[in-house]
C-alpha cells in the first residue's frame, strides 16, 4: 500500500488514517507555523496564534484605508475619478506585482476559471469607482466610518 496516496484513487483504496497522516506530514513540513492535532484517525495542521501580530496588522490596514481614502479624496479636486481610479489601479499593480511574481512568477496568472476572475475584477472595479465617487462627494470622515460598517467588501476590518 502506497503510504502517502497522489490521487483520489489511491485515497479510495488506502485507509483514511494513512492519507490524513501523509497529508498531515505533507502539510506540516511546508508551513513551520503550524502545530499538528492528532483527532482519532485524523490529523490536521492549526496555525498556531499570534495575536499582538495579528492586531499590529490590523492597525496597519485601518490606517492604510484611512490614508488611502483621504489621498482618494484630494486626487478627486484635481483630477477626474477615471484618471484617478486608473493611477490608483496601476500603482497597485506595480506594487502587487514586484511582491508576487519574484515568488511565484508568471504562474500566478494562470487559472481554469477565467470567467469568475474577470466577474471578480469587474465587481472590484465598479466598487472601487463607487468608493472614489462617494469619498469625493462626502466628507471623508462619513465616507470612511461608512466603509468600516460594511460599506465596501475591501475595507472592512
Amino acid at each position: 500500500m502506497n503510504a502517502s496516496p497522489t490521487s483520489n484513487a489511491d485515497v479510495r483504496t488506502g485507509s483514511m488514517a494513512e492519507y490524513a497522516g501523509s497529508m498531515a506530514e505533507r502539510v506540516g513540513d511546508s508551513l513551520s507555523h503550524t502545530r499538528r492535532i492528532d483527532v482519532g484517525a485524523f490529523v490536521f495542521a492549526k496555525p498556531t496564534d499570534n495575536v499582538p501580530l495579528g492586531i499590529l496588522w490590523m492597525i496597519g490596514a485601518t490606517v492604510l484605508l484611512a490614508v488611502a481614502a483621504a489621498i482618494a479624496k484630494w486626487q478627486t479636486e484635481f483630477y477626474p475619478v477615471g484618471e484617478v481610479m486608473f493611477i490608483r489601479s496601476l500603482s497597485g499593480l506595480i506594487v502587487c506585482a514586484a511582491l508576487i511574481l519574484p515568488m511565484s512568477g508568471l504562474a500566478v496568472f494562470a487559472t481554469k476559471r477565467p470567467g469568475a476572475h474577470i466577474a471578480r475584477g469587474v465587481s472590484q472595479a465598479v466598487s472601487q469607482t463607487f468608493t472614489v465617487i462617494a469619498v469625493s462627494l462626502m466628507p471623508l470622515a462619513g465616507a470612511v466610518a461608512i466603509s468600516f460598517s460594511g460599506g465596501h467588501p475591501d475595507e472592512r476590518p
